[in-house]
């Protein structure tokens, strides 16, 4: 027991909580060896990094002093400093790919032998504070991400469009939140914070493209599981959640987003019941409309062609694989994990990693349907925010959904003296607009056939309480509805000729 007291003075070290049996056998295991060591146990500083072997590697690796609540953060929970300490080193294998063993690969691996690398270079550039943000400092996005990425000029920027916008998203209504939803306001701003810290270490090489990539794709995740103790948006309540969603939305300020979409879809798998049902100061409309002809032929647009022209280029193969999973157990000697646990089935619904190309493509004309109908029923001078996305329908068609909601009742940065918006009434004259032929939508540069609107109380547009149908525009007719001209044309012939004769 005698063993158990003992303390590390390694500050590369971090520990597990484990029987005596698990700490004799760790203590067994031989300690990794620092090349430079710059990294003191009790004043960092966090972010400088150091070249060290570390058993179960099979070279040499960069490491990086990290503080105690980064590491417990970034591995939710499963980790801390071995000795107790305030600093200790975490391998480059473990941050950036969550592997405990094997080969170091290129982006990791360093030279101890490099006469030319003092232990000064080691240290980083920018502040300590930098590589274990609290959450709390929204400031973090231009004092520390954008300094060691200046993306703001150009059409990649995140720290400052983006991710500083969602930080500050909640300052002014923060206490119109529960309890509960509160604490995730907290946890999160401070998980989408660290979730780029790996991003920043010197010896990682990124750009802007995969800083804004890699940020947007961890917003899903940080929603579901923001750590902290703080609860999952799938466990807030239904006023929180939609507060959540929309006050985020007004941060991008924009119809559809890439981000939005992906909270939307994980909520969908993890919310209770009641999310199904949107609620008095909430609505959905489902809009069927023609797509785009192509510019060469009237016939419907492939997939190909839709990826071709959307312009978009998806980054799989680029996109930084930055994660600790928990199917890991650590066994290696600068590791100690906080707990140990019996690998079971998690029921994860944030497996959504972006949409495909000609997804993505579709979602943006849906944008492009609904800001349109915004600015025809002015819809933002009567205080009404709206969220948009596509799906590709039958005979070439595309099935826009619209999300419409009370400003006032949910964006928390939204503050007017307009009188509150009655949804139904939004709804009612929407679907008025569209039978009488005033919505016009255009695009692509060229004026696409309305069909078909639906009102519905549900996320699933299952229970629709409205349908109208649009009057066809000319030159617009449907293929069928030319079938049927050119047969009664034909019949009309023959009976002329028939009597003719």
């Amino acid at each position: 027991m005698k063993m158990l007291l003992f303390r590390f003075s390694h500050s590369e070290s971090v520990r597990p909580k484990m029987s005596v049996f698990f700490w004799t056998l760790w203590l067994m295991i031989q300690y990794p060896r620092i090349a430079n060591a710059v990294c003191s146990s009790y004043a960092g500083p966090a972010g400088s990094y150091d070249c060290y072997l570390s058993s179960h590697y099979t070279g040499y690796q960069w490491g990086t002093c990290v503080t105690d609540d980064y590491l417990t953060q970034k591995s939710k929970g499963m980790y801390a400093c071995r000795d107790w300490t305030t600093y200790c080193y975490f391998q480059c294998m473990l941050e950036l790919h969550g592997v405990l063993s094997g080969n170091v690969t290129a982006d990791c691996a360093c030279d101890p032998q490099q006469s030319t690398v003092s232990p000064n270079s080691y240290h980083t550039t920018l502040s300590p504070k930098c590589y274990s943000p609290s959450g709390t400092d929204c400031s973090w996005y231009s004092n520390c991400l954008e300094k060691k990425f200046p993306c703001a000029s150009g059409s990649d920027d995140y720290g400052i469009a983006y991710g500083e916008k969602f930080c500050n998203a909640y300052s002014s209504n923060y206490n119109t939140f529960s309890s509960k939803g509160r604490l995730w306001v907290d946890a999160v701003r401070k998980c989408l914070q660290m979730a780029l810290v790996p991003l920043m270490r010197d010896y990682t090489t990124y750009t802007c493209a995969d800083v804004k990539s890699y940020a947007f794709n961890s917003h899903a995740p940080c929603y579901l599981k923001p750590g902290s103790g703080a609860p999952s948006f799938c466990q807030l309540p239904r006023e929180d959640y939609w507060r959540v969603f929309w006050t985020i939305k007004g941060a991008f300020g924009s119809a559809f987003s890439n981000s939005m979409y992906g909270m939307f879809e994980v909520s969908k798998g993890c919310l209770p019941v009641w999310s199904n049902q949107l609620g008095s100061y909430i609505q959905q409309l489902k809009i069927r409309l023609q797509l785009p002809a192509s510019r060469n032929k009237r016939d419907v647009m492939s997939v190909s062609e839709a990826e071709h022209r959307a312009g978009f280029t998806l980054r799989r193969s680029n996109r930084p694989h930055i994660s600790l999973s928990d199917k890991y157990l650590l066994t290696d000697s600068d590791l100690r994990p906080r707990r140990i646990f019996k690998r079971q089935a998690m029921n994860d619904t944030s497996n959504w990693q972006g949409e495909s190309t000609a997804n993505l493509y579709f979602h943006n004309l849906a944008g492009t349907t609904a800001d349109t109908m915004a600015k025809q029923l002015n819809w933002n001078a009567t205080g009404v925010t709206w969220f948009a996305y596509g799906q590709a329908g039958d005979s070439g068609t595309l099935n826009v959904f619209i999300l419409l909601a009370d400003r006032v009742a949910y964006d928390s940065n939204y503050n007017s003296l307009s009188p509150r918006p009655n949804m139904t009434d939004v709804v009612m004259q929407a679907g008025q607009a569209f039978e009488n032929g005033d919505i016009t939508i255009e695009l692509e540069g060229r004026v696409v056939q309305p069909y078909t609107l639906d009102a519905c109380s549900d996320v699933e547009c299952q229970q629709v309480f409205l349908n109208v149908s649009a009057p066809l525009i000319l030159g617009q007719e449907t293929n069928h509805a030319m079938s049927r001209k050119i047969m009664l044309f034909h019949v009309l012939v023959s009976i002329f000729f028939a009597i003719m004769l």
